[in-house]
């Protein structure tokens, strides 16, 4: 075998390994090695994998807008096989080399989940009813909707004002100016590594979201796990706002 599953293990970096998810260091990560050497072997590329992550996605937020327990357990499943996958194909990338617009096919299918799970689930409440939401009411589908707009609003914002401060430092760097401080990278202080680390345990694979998502469907309690997205999105977007007008001075005269 050329390239085995020991092969991926070996050379993933440090510092994504630290940036995992706890159960992603213990579930997901290992069982993406298996993978990416499977992927490997038969000569798929990274942004195939990719791909193949974008149709579990979808196939995952089908099954959540069902209102057995089963169907929403086989999409529980299917998001813990996109994590794999989605792990999978970033091994690969970092381990054989990246193809063009890997970076983008990557975050497809994240965005999307991002974007797209809760809306399902709160249809699912909505047919059945939860802890505190009856059946039949809209509103429920309403947070459900908002909780996914905020977090991927969050997401777009981040990357996009990422972006712009790539570009000012490499024309700052073309000048022979000194490039100014990237305002998005939270790596240098320990209030942003911490908040790194809670946003990866609470995001799409992250141990947190998964097990919460786990009991809240064995106990018709999806309405309480939607809740706690809605505000937890809209902490995070409220905060994401604040930190980057603040430290971009973008408001100032």
């Amino acid at each position: 075998m050329k390239y085995s599953p020991k092969f991926f293990h070996d050379t993933m970096p440090d510092w994504k390994r630290k940036k995992d998810p706890l159960i992603a260091r213990i579930f997901h990560r290992p069982i993406s090695f298996v993978f990416s050497s499977f992927f490997a072997e038969i000569e798929f590329t990274p942004n195939q994998v990719s791909f193949i992550s974008l149709i579990i996605a979808f196939i995952a937020v089908i099954f959540f807008a069902s209102s057995g327990i089963p169907m929403l357990l086989i999409g529980y499943a299917l998001l813990n096989l996109w994590s794999i996958t989605d792990s999978a194909d970033g091994n690969m990338a970092r381990s054989l080399g990246g193809k063009p617009y890997g970076d983008f096919i990557d975050a497809t299918s994240s965005y999307f989940l991002y974007g797209m799970m809760f809306l399902p689930l709160s249809y699912s409440v909505f047919k059945t009813g939860g802890v505190v939401v009856k059946s039949g009411m809209p509103e429920i589908m309403l947070l459900g909707a908002l909780a996914g707009a905020l977090d991927t609003m969050t997401r777009l914002f981040f990357q996009k004002m990422k972006n712009n401060a790539y570009e000012i430092r490499m024309a700052e760097m073309q000048k022979g100016n000194n490039p100014s401080e990237d305002i998005t990278d939270r790596s240098q202080s320990k209030i942003g590594k911490l908040q790194t680390k809670v946003d990866g345990e609470f995001a799409c694979g992250g141990t947190i979201q998964l097990v919460l998502l786990l009991v809240c469907i064995l106990t018709r309690s999806l309405d309480l796990y939607i809740g706690l997205y809605f505000l937890y999105s809209s902490l995070t977007f409220i905060a994401s706002i604040i930190y980057l007008i603040k430290k971009t001075g973008c408001l100032k005269n």
